[in-house]
């Protein structure tokens, strides 16, 4: 079992994502691995829905089950191409999607065998369209930052705005082959980003100076340092799809906190909004270092609205 959201999974896994409960779901879940006969590389890695009871070795795993005595998989059954998982880019966590939030969706045969990176279109606006491949969400075509056989990031359109359902759809050269895969939809699922790319580390945060904020280069008490997030929800005014803004900036629509450390209050918001020169759902949160902290690592957690979750388990800036 494992807290760890960015554990590697293979292109025939059963779940490629940790299966979050919902905000601030931080619970253990389970997590299989086969390993080739020499033991040096895994043949299956996936997450489970569930506590593993048993095993057997024709790749049968027993969990816990919340319906019957116990739920079987099979592990060696091959894996149908599909949309497994649509989670939070900045941790790889989530049950619901938020608008303008930047997702990973995870499944077998999803995207082309070639990773292809984001294109700027005509309009200066991040491509809907890639190697002929769109993300339709609620209908709506999604800006496209990354594909592969196995992994498409995208940017989920501002459009889906008080819904609380929809369904994401891969489209390849106009035709929808994979089934759809439905989604709940919450106002906000905010996630920090971090300098590895998982939810559980240091976050990719500028000190003042525009330095990069490391423990060899932490903020000094009272200075600013600046976050970079997504999925804190709608904006006001609403962006355009795929825009790069470079200003006026918008702002969330519902308000947002940041708790750093030990301080017992919310910290000095600077600035919430777009991070300038990104794509529209990347934002940007600039905070004032409280002056009470004890040098060293600081858990950071935020907030948006009445969504007030740990983005990741231990997500930190440095100060001193």
């Amino acid at each position: 079992t494992t807290y760890k959201s960015d554990l590697a999974t293979t292109p025939n896994s059963l779940l490629p994502c940790f299966p979050s409960g919902g905000p601030g779901d931080t619970s253990l879940q389970s997590y299989a691995v086969e390993l080739n006969a020499a033991g040096t590389a895994p043949l299956y890695a996936s997450y489970l829905k569930g506590y593993v009871i048993a095993a057997s070795g024709v790749g049968q795993v027993y969990l816990s089950s919340a319906s019957k005595l116990l739920d079987q998989v099979d592990i060696l059954a091959p894996a149908a191409p599909g949309i497994r998982c649509a989670v939070n880019a900045a941790n790889y966590r989530g049950s619901a999607i938020a608008p303008g939030e930047i997702v990973s969706l995870f499944g077998p045969d999803i995207g082309p065998q070639r990773p292809v990176g984001a294109v700027i279109d005509s309009t200066g606006r991040v491509s809907t369209k890639l190697n002929n491949t769109r993300v339709l969400v609620g209908g709506v075509p999604a800006p496209l930052l990354y594909l592969s056989q196995g992994q498409i990031n995208a940017v989920v359109p501002f459009e889906i705005a008080g819904q609380t359902q929809t369904t994401i759809q891969i489209e390849t050269d106009g035709l929808q082959g994979l089934p759809p895969f439905p989604v709940l939809v919450a106002a906000a699922v905010p996630g920090i980003f971090t300098l590895d790319g998982s939810g559980d580390g240091s976050a990719a945060a500028l000190n003042q100076d525009g330095t990069l904020n490391s423990a060899a280069n932490p903020a000094i008490a009272g200075s600013v340092v600046t976050l970079f997030v997504t999925g804190i929800g709608a904006m006001a005014p609403r962006p355009v799809n795929g825009s790069i803004p470079d200003g006026p900036l918008t702002k969330p629509a519902a308000p947002v906190g940041v708790y750093i450390g030990g301080a017992p209050f919310f910290v000095d918001l600077q600035y919430a909004g777009d991070a300038p020169g990104l794509v529209e759902g990347a934002g940007q949160i600039n905070v004032i270092v409280p002056k009470l902290l004890t040098p060293g690592p600081q858990l950071v957690f935020l907030g948006v609205g009445d969504v007030y979750v740990p983005s990741g388990l231990n997500v930190t800036v440095f100060a001193k």
